[in-house]
């Protein structure tokens, strides 16, 4: 059926104009539901006309309504007659009075673009008051809203393959969703506040703008702890953000106690804690389970000049939860390096261990019972060429596998790749760090991913142009699975300068950074962790004067 809309000619009476029927369209069957519908909602108002008998006056009025009768699906027009006798009908048909048939009045009522009583939003026709009308195919994704408005930058609503956000009016060019409703992202010259400290429109490093739009080094802050002679070998992050760093510090008498220190995100000092077993006592690694516990691992000396192996576990405010000596072999010459924990909080470590009464080290990898320091299991790896052998770190993955790498030596005693640290990413892939001579005479930075599964993704070198030996001690994974690794690089003989590098997952480098003390002498990097934000802590040991070495702790912005 065709609707009033576009079945209806016009009529003109003088200068009114009024819609009126074409010849046979007048009954009730050829209108359709949708068209006469007189409530403004998508059909076109029909008048209806009210004629009045030639009664006592004799008079004749005529009167015009737009919306004084609806049609129903039986009939498209009534009628009904009252006890005066008169007769109102409406319908198709619209009449008008001539001037001689007495006093009359009417009105007329049209809908549609031009104006009057607005339509529906969603039938595909445009409205008075709309801005567009794409019927069912209006959305809030799209580019008529379910309100019929044009979608715009800034109306809160995101639409699909043009506009990336849209935070309405908090909108801006120093926020997340910029003026344009583009996502800001590093290199779009545009300052995130909170997020960069600079745009400069690309990511390179060394243009006073890098890669990661951080302005000049990176650096949060830097703290030393300046006894005597100190170090630090290791550090790691706890749940709460705070940092604890572990290493050693010489005494009055000129043997090394164990420090441990813990700091705030801010740098602020929470806690610090020695400890003195009577002669040289090391702590080389350290370990945070989800609770806060501290777990700490190294050597510890007697006074008959025996070491062993030393665990120390602390809770979140230092206090001593227990202590564990390990003594793998008879002649005391076993050494802590590495610690790691799991999910239900036991830990691991790995150690350099002389199993074989004072002939060459082995590896031992041992797990140990995280509430009372009990071994659960041990094992042992003495490489097939002698030489010494050691287990130098540990790291547990999300699925709970022990990840341990050692230094084995493969002819006359001798390794060419010295795998020194070992994390594991959110995919369950391997990152390894340490030092690889790959035949030459001094050795390079080395590091190697591999999938879950084993198999080598990719490999890194690093070697300073002064051809003398450059190693890493650590490395860490961050939750973008991106890749820092902090160890040293010989600028001259006897002056190393700390070395810092993040990798991307695939391999590209992101930033580099290097430090070197006022002495110009031993400046090193021993350990290296990332916090839930990703800012990368850095600890090692600085040589500030001649006279002596500090234990040195940097922040690094992500």
């Amino acid at each position: 059926m065709a609707s009033l809309r576009s079945s209806l000619p016009f009529c003109i009476l003088g200068l009114l104009t009024v819609a009126c029927a074409t010849a046979g369209t007048g009954t009730g069957s050829d209108i359709d539901d949708e068209a006469s519908t007189m409530n403004g909602t998508g059909g076109v108002p029909v008048l209806s006309t009210t004629t009045t008998g030639a009664g006592v006056g004799g008079a004749t009025s005529t009167s015009s309504s737009a919306d004084s009768s609806s049609a129903d699906s039986s009939s498209a027009d009534s009628s009904s007659a009252d006890s005066s006798g008169a007769t109102s009908s409406s319908g198709a048909t619209a009449t008008s009075s001539s001037a001689s048939s007495g006093p009359s009045s009417s009105s007329a009522a049209t809908s549609g673009s031009g104006g009057g009583l607005p339509g529906m939003c969603g039938d595909g026709i445009l409205d008075a008051g709309e801005e567009c009308d794409a019927g069912k195919s209006n959305s809030d994704v799209g580019a008529c809203t379910s309100k019929c408005k044009k979608a715009s930058c800034g109306d809160k609503l995101v639409q699909q393959g043009v506009e990336q956000c849209d935070d309405g009016k908090s909108n801006s060019d120093v926020g997340a969703c910029t003026s344009k409703c583009k996502k800001a992202i590093c290199g779009d010259k545009l300052v995130q506040q909170g997020v960069e400290q600079c745009d400069d429109g690309n990511k390179l490093d060394g243009d006073g703008c890098s890669a990661t739009c951080m302005l000049g080094t990176g650096v949060v802050w830097t703290k030393t702890y300046d006894s005597s002679e100190d170090f630090w070998t290791g550090t790691a992050v706890d749940p709460s953000g705070n940092v604890v760093v572990v290493g050693a510090s010489t005494n009055l008498f000129g043997d090394f106690d164990i420090v441990v220190r813990k700091y705030n995100s801010g740098g602020a000092i929470l806690w610090t804690r020695t400890y003195d077993g009577g002669s040289n006592d090391v702590a080389n690694g350290v370990a945070i389970d989800a609770l806060g516990n501290v777990f700490v691992v190294g050597s510890e000396e007697d006074l008959l000049g025996l070491t062993s192996i030393w665990l120390r576990k602390y809770d979140p405010n230092g206090n001593v939860l227990f202590t564990q000596n390990y003594l793998v072999g008879m002649d005391g010459n076993d050494v802590g390096f590495g610690v790691a924990t799991d999910a239900v909080g036991n830990a691991y470590f790995a150690a350099e261990v002389r199993a074989d009464f004072g002939l060459d080290a082995d590896s031992g990898i041992a797990k140990i019972d995280g509430s009372n320091g009990m071994v659960l299991w041990d094992d042992v790896v003495s490489g097939a060429f002698g030489g010494d052998d050691s287990g130098n770190a540990v790291s547990v993955d999300a699925a709970g596998n022990l990840l341990a790498v050692s230094a084995i030596a493969v002819s006359a005693g001798v390794s060419d790749a010295v795998p020194l640290a070992v994390d594991t990413d959110s995919k369950g892939a391997v990152l390894v760090a340490g030092g690889d001579r790959a035949g030459a005479a001094d050795y390079d930075v080395w590091v190697q991913k591999y999938d879950a599964h084993g198999n080598l993704l990719w490999t890194k070198n690093y070697g300073n142009a002064a051809n003398l030996t450059d190693a890493a001690f650590s490395v860490a994974v961050d939750s973008k699975d991106s890749v820092v690794v902090a160890g040293y690089e010989t600028k001259t003989a006897g002056n190393t300068d700390i070395w810092v590098r993040k990798y991307a997952a695939t391999g590209e480098i992101t930033w580099t950074q290097t430090h070197g003390g006022a002495a110009n002498d031993r400046d090193e990097a021993y350990g290296v962790t990332i916090d839930g934000t990703g800012h990368v802590y850095v600890a090692g040991v600085q040589t500030s004067t001649l006279f002596g070495a500090d234990g040195w702790l940097r922040k690094y912005l992500p």
